[in-house]
Order: C-alpha cells, then sequence, then structure tokens
C-alpha cells in the first residue's frame, strides 16, 4: 500500500514538474515588443536556411550575373520581380532566369503614348539553383536597335543542399 501512494506521489509531482508553466487558459497569447527589442524568430523545421535578396540592372546585355550560389548551398528563389523600359515603343516581351536550368517570365507591357514604353514582372515562383550556379538574367526586346534597360529583383532563400 506504502508503495503504490509512493508511485502515486512520484507520478503527481513529474506531472507537475512536466506542465509547470505550461498551463493553457485558451486564450491567445500576445507578444509585446518594441522595434528596438523585437520578437526573435527562427525556423526549427529547416535552420539551415538563410533570406536571400538581390536586385540586378541589364542595359542591352544578355546573360548578366545575378548570383553566384555557394558551393555549400542550393539558392531557392520564392519572387520574381521587375521593370523594364524600352525606347522606340519596343516592348519587352521575354525575361529569362538561369541557373541550373533556364525560366522564363513574360512582362506585362504598359505603352506610354510616347516614343517608349515600360514592362512589369511580378511573379511568384519555386526555383531551385545548384551549389556553384551563376544565375543570370537576360531580357529580350521585340526588336534590335531599342535601348533596353531593366531592374530584375529575386528574393527568396539560401539553404543546405
Amino acid at each position: 500500500m506504502v508503495r503504490q501512494r509512493t508511485l502515486a506521489l512520484v507520478a503527481a509531482v513529474a506531472l507537475g514538474a512536466a506542465t509547470a508553466g505550461c498551463a493553457s487558459t485558451g486564450d491567445d497569447v500576445t507578444v509585446v515588443n518594441t522595434a528596438q527589442h523585437p520578437a526573435l524568430v527562427r525556423d526549427v523545421d529547416r535552420p539551415g536556411r538563410e533570406a536571400f535578396q538581390n536586385t540586378v540592372t541589364v542595359t542591352n546585355t544578355i546573360d548578366v550575373t545575378l548570383f553566384n550560389v555557394p558551393a555549400d548551398k542550393r539558392l531557392v528563389v520564392e519572387f520574381v520581380s521587375g521593370f523594364c523600359t524600352t525606347t522606340q515603343s519596343v516592348p519587352v516581351h521575354t525575361v529569362r532566369l538561369s541557373g541550373s536550368v533556364d525560366h522564363f517570365f513574360t512582362p506585362t507591357v504598359f505603352p506610354t503614348g510616347v516614343s517608349t514604353t515600360f514592362a512589369v514582372i511580378t511573379q511568384l515562383a519555386r526555383i531551385y539553383a545548384a551549389p556553384l550556379a551563376a544565375v543570370k538574367v537576360t531580357v529580350f526586346p521585340t526588336a534590335a536597335g531599342a535601348t533596353t534597360t531593366c531592374s530584375i529583383s529575386v528574393s527568396g532563400q539560401l539553404a543546405a543542399p
């Protein structure tokens, strides 16, 4: 009988210790912080990830390097955006992002009513570039002789391969 009471007491103490400070009232939790003392957040599922963002400007050139992927990382592009202008009312019809393979984006073209046009790209993506890949951008206008300038940005993450 004493042995059963002792086991019950040990179980109750262990349960109390395990749940101390973990009581749930069913209410939402509010984290109060300031810009000077932000709430710290980290990805516990994939701790090897790093946020990535980069922008490159392309003017009448082919294969401008946006980023060289480090040997110990893989680049995951999650969003591509850009803004292009062209002269002589010649629109941009394709933007290529190349790394391990080529990916093509079709910009939305807006004529301005003068001798220039502009185009915008906003595209969710899931593009992978292997370790040591050179990620490059190429812009294709629809006619030769026009000056085309684009600012292309990618956002995503660097992750362990």
